[in-house]
């Protein structure tokens, strides 16, 4: 019984196999005489040697070759081996007693391809690993935290997988500002990023000023009333981001206020008035504010120990309640504000569902998860080939409420 090996051709959608140096078809005149007299080309007449089958399986088309003609054709081995080709069963005789191809001359064959064949999945495998950069005011984000969590998967949906095809650098200034510029650099030089992601106002000016790579902004406040784009539609520059909805929103937290205090006259405003973009952020909820009849404290703060003299302020006198413009500083200092106040039993909201998750009483803003997955999808964008300057800085549309599971009315005092 002749024996047969068999050639199989991996398919992988992506493949052309019309360069796969098949061996000719035979001819209508070679198929329409009995293999007993096929001409062997030497005007010769024999008994052929038994073919080898080969398989090239893509969308479900088979090609059978004649391995006799693959051996005349003197096929290269590292070609076929460039183009994912596997050898394998190797029969005792290949083409039978003439010589054509014998076993020897099969196994020398599959040695050469297999000699190439880790250099063919090499080079065929994605070897491109990209490097994102994170920049922050505070404390590096974390991959396990809520925000670096929320990154790394919406960049799975476009296929990055971390520490396989993706790096991230987290960098933060810890609150000190002037560190901003040498870790900007640092990115830059040193970590070699593709693009930088930057939390808050003051890390995306530093990166606008500092570098020319991509940077995609994200609670900067308003972008282009910062200055760090020219327009929603068309940033120009190097700079886009997700851009601050701040002063559509601020009249929903207000009214959430109103409803668990209905004699709301004043309210406390914390925020970080070291950041232009927060302090845009509190201009907007002061605005909101006095066309609804409340009064506003303002509570600027700048650093950690000035949240010592706006309690004292709001000892001297007592709001109604409080609203916190969220950022970095503001988010490293939120247990000292939750404090103050679970001891005078204040109806307060903030603008993360961070600080819900960690003892807040509730609050009301864009969802942190769908904002950062849009964040992603720039990140990818810019990745493959789009420049920021044509990217739309895009508004956050998703919004939620989030509280704590203790009743409101329970938790806060009537107002004053």
């Amino acid at each position: 019984m002749q024996q047969r090996s068999v050639l199989t051709v991996p398919a992988t959608p992506d493949h052309d196999y019309s360069a796969v140096p098949l061996a000719p078809r035979s001819t209508d005149s070679d198929a329409a005489q009995p293999p007993s007299t096929r001409s062997r080309g030497n005007g010769t007449a024999s008994t052929p040697a038994p073919p080898v089958v080969a398989k090239v399986i893509r969308h479900h088309l088979t090609f059978k070759v004649n391995a006799r003609r693959l051996a005349a054709q003197k096929v290269n081995a590292r070609r076929l081996a460039a183009q994912n080709v596997i050898l394998f069963l190797i029969p005792d005789v290949v083409l039978g007693a003439d010589g054509a191809m014998r076993r020897r001359e099969f196994i020398t064959l599959l040695g050469s391809a297999a000699a190439v064949w880790p250099l063919a999945v090499t080079a065929q495998s994605p070897s491109r690993v990209y490097r994102v950069g994170s920049l922050i005011t505070g404390t590096p984000i974390a991959d396990d935290s809520p925000s670096g969590a929320a990154l790394i998967r919406g960049l799975a949906e476009h296929g990055y997988v971390l520490n396989r095809n993706l790096m991230f650098e987290h960098l933060g200034a810890e609150m000190q500002l002037d560190r901003l510029p040498r870790l900007v650099e640092e990115l830059v030089t040193s970590k070699k990023v593709d693009v930088i992601v930057a939390f808050g106002y003051p890390s995306a000016l530093a990166a606008k000023e500092g570098t020319t790579l991509p940077v995609v902004s994200f609670t900067t406040g308003d972008p282009v009333g910062t200055g760090l784009v020219d327009g929603l539609a068309r940033p120009g520059g190097h700079v886009t981001g997700i851009s601050d909805v701040s002063a559509k929103i601020t009249p929903k937290r207000l009214g959430l206020l109103k409803e668990m205090a209905p004699a709301l006259r004043r309210v406390a405003m914390l925020w970080n008035a070291a950041d232009p973009g927060m302090t845009m952020r509190y201009r907007a909820a002061e605005a909101g504010a006095k066309t609804r009849g409340i009064i506003v404290q303002p509570l600027p703060v700048r650093e950690p120990k000035e949240f010592d003299q706006a309690f004292a302020a709001m000892n001297k006198h007592m709001p109604d309640a409080i609203l916190m413009v969220h950022d970095a500083l503001t988010s490293l200092n939120r247990k000292r504000v939750f404090e103050f106040v679970a001891a005078h039993r204040l109806p307060a909201i903030y603008e993360d569902d961070l600080y819900v998750r960690d003892g807040g009483l509730m609050s009301y803003g864009p969802d942190s998860n769908e904002s950062l997955a849009r964040v992603a999808a720039l990140v990818d964008r810019i990745l493959k080939g789009a420049k920021p300057a044509e990217l739309h800085s895009s508004s956050r549309q998703s919004f939620g409420l989030s509280s704590t599971s203790r009743s409101p009315s329970r938790s806060v005092s009537r107002c004053r």
